[in-house]
Order: C-alpha cells, then sequence, then structure tokens
C-alpha cells in the first residue's frame, strides 16, 4: 500500500487527503490518520500500533478501505480533465437545440456540426449519439448536411466504437476488483481472463482516453503482481495501436506523456534500461515547463538508466546541470541530490559526495516528513558507508548508533535488504576486516539479502549491499553494482 501511494505526486497527494476528507465525516479518522502516517514514511507496524495495536482484523479492514478510496480516486482524478471537455460538447449541443426551437436553422446546423466535430475529437461516443440524434430529428430540413443513409452509416460506425469502448469500461472495472482481492497468479494472465470474459480483442484500438485509464490500471497491477515486463509489453502493443489509428491533437499531450512515464517506470524495473530511456526522452517532449518535480523525476530516471548502461559519467553530468540550472535550492532536488551523492559514490569520488551532503542542511524530522521514512533512513546509511570510506571511524560509531535509536521500530520490520542486519555487517566488517573475505562471511551474507524479485530492485538497496559485496569480492563498487544490475 505504502509504495501506491508514494506513486502520487506531491500535488496528487494533497488531493488524496481532501478526497478522503469528503468521504468521511471526521478530519481524523483512521483512514486520514493511515495515509498521513504513510505519506510521513511510518512503517505499517508502527501505523497498526498506533491506530489499531492488537486488532489485526480492523487494521487489515483499514487498508482495504483507503485502498479502494485509491483506486476510486485515481479514476476520477484520470477524468477530471475530460470533463471540462464533454461540456463544451454538451453546450454546443444545448445551443443547437435551441436554435432549431426558434426556426435558426442554418445556425443550429453550424452548431450542431461544432457539437459532431469536438465529439469525434475527444473520442466521446455516448454525446455523438445525441449529436445523431439530433441530425435525424432535423433531417427533414433543407439546410440538414446529412441524408438519412449518411446518418445509418454514421450512425452504426459509431455504435461499433461505443461498444468497443464500453467491454473495455468492463474490462478495466473487472481488473480493479481482481487487484484489489489479489492474492497470486501473473498479470499477464490477469489481462487475458479480463479481455477474454468481455470478447474484448487485444487488437482493438483503445481512445487516448481510456488508454491513460489503462495504463494507471496496468502500473498498479505491475506493482501488486511484479511482474513489470509483461505489463509493459501490452502497454506499449495498446499504444501503438492507438498512435497508428487515432488522428492525434495536442489536447492528448498530458495523456500521451503520463502514459510514456508510466512505460519509462515499468521498462526501468525490468531493467531494460534503454527501452526506458527511449520512453522518458518522448516523456519529458510533452511534460510541462511548470511541472518541475515531473521534470525531475523523468531526469533522475535517464540518469539512473544511464548509470546502470555503464555511462556513469553522463549520468552524473545530467543532474549536475539539473542543480547547477535552478535558480535557488528546493525540495523538488532532494531526490536528484541523493541520486547524484549514490553515483559519485559508485565512482570514489568521495569528496564530490561530501559536498553534495551539504545540500542536506535540515533535520531529520524535516526529510522523514517531506520525503519519507524510507528515503531519509537510505541518506543516513549512504552518509555513513561515506566516512567508513574517509576513515572517520568515530564519526561512524556515533552515526550507526544514532542511527539505530532513531529507526528502531522502522528497522524492526523491513523485509528486503533489512538495515539491521545490514548495519551488523558494517560494524563486523569496521571491527574485523580481515573476516570480510572468508567463505563464512560470504556465505553469511549471501543468506541474508536476496535480490531475485523484481520487487527489491531499489536503487539505494542496491548500492548498500553492492557496496558490501564489493569489498568482500575486491573489486571497485561500481563494476559490482552492474554485476548486480545485470545478474
Amino acid at each position: 500500500m505504502s509504495i501506491f501511494i508514494n506513486c502520487l505526486s506531491s500535488e496528487e497527494k494533497k488531493e488524496f487527503l481532501i478526497y478522503l476528507q469528503t468521504r468521511n465525516k471526521s478530519l481524523v479518522s483512521p483512514n486520514i490518520k493511515y495515509v498521513r502516517a504513510i505519506y510521513k514514511g511510518e512503517t505499517e507496524h508502527s501505523i497498526k500500533d498506533e491506530l489499531y495495536a492488537s486488532n489485526d482484523a480492523a487494521f487489515r479492514a483499514l487498508k482495504k478501505r483507503v485502498a479502494d478510496a485509491l483506486i476510486d480516486f485515481i479514476a476520477e482524478n484520470t477524468f477530471k480533465n475530460e470533463i471540462s471537455e464533454d461540456l463544451e460538447t454538451i453546450k454546443y449541443l444545448s445551443v443547437s437545440q435551441r436554435l432549431f426551437k426558434q426556426g435558426l436553422t442554418k445556425h443550429g446546423f453550424k452548431i450542431l456540426k461544432k457539437a459532431e466535430l469536438k465529439a469525434l475529437e475527444i473520442d466521446q461516443y455516448t454525446i455523438l449519439s445525441e449529436v445523431y440524434h439530433s441530425y435525424i430529428t432535423y433531417a427533414p430540413l433543407k439546410e440538414s448536411p446529412y441524408t438519412l443513409d449518411d446518418l445509418l452509416v454514421l450512425i452504426e460506425e459509431n455504435q461499433k466504437k461505443l461498444l468497443v469502448e464500453e467491454r473495455f469500461n468492463l474490462v478495466s472495472s473487472y481488473l480493479k476488483i481482481k487487484l484489489k482481492n489479489y492474492n497470486e497468479g501473473i498479470l499477464e494472465d490477469l489481462l487475458s481472463d479480463a479481455f477474454n470474459k468481455f470478447d474484448v480483442s487485444v487488437d482493438d484500438v483503445f481512445s487516448y482516453r481510456s488508454l491513460h485509464s489503462l495504463s494507471q490500471i496496468i502500473n498498479y497491477g505491475a506493482l501488486v503482481t511484479n511482474d513489470y515486463h509483461s505489463a509493459a509489453l501490452f502497454l506499449e502493443n495498446s499504444l501503438i495501436q492507438t498512435i497508428a489509428s487515432k488522428t492525434y491533437h495536442s489536447r492528448y499531450d498530458e495523456r500521451l506523456g503520463d502514459i510514456y512515464f508510466v512505460l519509462a517506470k515499468l521498462y526501468f524495473r525490468s531493467k531494460a534500461f534503454k527501452k526506458s530511456n527511449q520512453f522518458v526522452e518522448k516523456s519529458l517532449k510533452y511534460a510541462n515547463n511548470i511541472n518541475r518535480d515531473r521534470i525531475h523525476k523523468l531526469l533522475v530516471l535517464k540518469a539512473q538508466n544511464l548509470n546502470y548502461l555503464n555511462k556513469p559519467n553522463e549520468a552524473i553530468e545530467l543532474l549536475e546541470e539539473v542543480i547547477n540550472n535552478a535558480k535557488k535550492w528546493s525540495d523538488d532536488l532532494l531526490h536528484v541530490n541523493l541520486s547524484l551523492i549514490v553515483f559519485h559514490f559508485q565512482q570514489g569520488n568521495f569528496k564530490a559526495v561530501a559536498k553534495l551532503f551539504a545540500h542536506f542542511y535540515r533535520t531529520e524530522k524535516y526529510y522523514e516528513n517531506q520525503m519519507g521514512v524510507n528515503w531519509t533512513a537510505s541518506k543516513s546509511l549512504i552518509e555513513i558507508l561515506l566516512h567508513i570510506e574517509l576513515e572517520n571511524i568515530d564519526y561512524v560509531a556515533a552515526r550507526i548508533k544514532s542511527f539505530k535509536r532513531r529507526y528502531k521500530k522502522y528497522l524492526s520490520v523491513i523485509d528486503d535488504g533489512n538495515p539491521v542486519v545490514y548495519l551488523q555487517f558494517i560494524e563486523h566488517y569496521l571491527n574485523n576486516p580481515q573476516d570480510t573475505t572468508t567463505d563464512k562471511f560470504k556465505q553469511k551474507v549471501e543468506a541474508s539479502f536476496s535480490w531475485e524479485n523484481e520487487a527489491a530492485f531499489d536503487v539505494f538497496q542496491i548500492a548498500f549491499y553492492a557496496w558490501l559485496k564489493a569489498k568482500m569480492e575486491n573489486i571497485s563498487l561500481y563494476d559490482m553494482t552492474l554485476q548486480l544490475v545485470n545478474n
């Protein structure tokens, strides 16, 4: 749940809280408390202790309510921009009706034509049916641009499109239901089952509106099932067919940019870094210059791809350019800065890393509130590794002690790449560096970390594990990172 919630943008997180407040009578309901805690980066375990203590059933019910609300919010948010377009079309349709009733036939058909073209432009087949119905009603008038035979052809063509669209809506709803109650299975099978159930072919062409909605569901499905590769292939194939078959309009820019961004993230999690960057570049073309947060996320993703494609210098130059071009330091640069720190650290540029850490001058509590506990803990762990390399051993010991004290609850419930275990290995390395290359130590480390699951492919966690393994194998940190990523 926390992974899915944290996929929301900063603005969407604010809107989601407002959305929950409209659905709850109290501003301090468990639903809202739970979401606020997730925003702060608190763990599921600590939230449960605070809200329901030992009542597991109540906590599961709470999470399900929030999950249902989140899916509904994303669905509604996806379509909110389209509402204004629909209203514009309906406006033309209503005005034309009034003109016809007042005997202004020529003007009525002129406005009705605008409604038709607008409905076609935004793939609004339901409203288009109303437009054609109006044409039928006033077909006996000599100013009508269509014969009844013309209208029959147009209506039948529109009904086919409407049927495909409605069947797709059934598929979309079916997938939401399945994912809400997901236990196990393969995403590709879930998609195939949904399409077959409602007799929708994967070769059917979706509108940009429908494809945008589908991309959000597929992205969520990939997070739930960890099947990123199948999700990316399916979405890309659907997009190719839509682009080839639909007339493009600039009003689709935002939707298309979002779809490309989803594809870039899916391919990154699939370790298809070249493919991911192709979609990063496409998404950047549609990014609004005002939305700096989106642009920075895309550029960080591009840099991460470059770094794993054995182009670390390009990755570093890209993020340094982002920071240098910023007119002033702001929180949307925090993730940029930490990613840049990781890249420099992997290259052994420790002085550069120390200089970049100067940007993190606020308290840990501040960063926990802004970026979450997981991000802040990652920052602190990288700082500990930095000072090990700089041989500031007394400072390292103090930082490890402080880290354990601050994140005691958080550390006790982390599964993949458990920081508690990781810190124990670091302390063992500091006290007994000669043991690092022994088979016994290597076997103990290997048994404590697992990276087979795609869900464990986390940029920062891999950086931590690679550092330890590089010490064990006596090779460079960056070479070990590439080995792990390409394994």
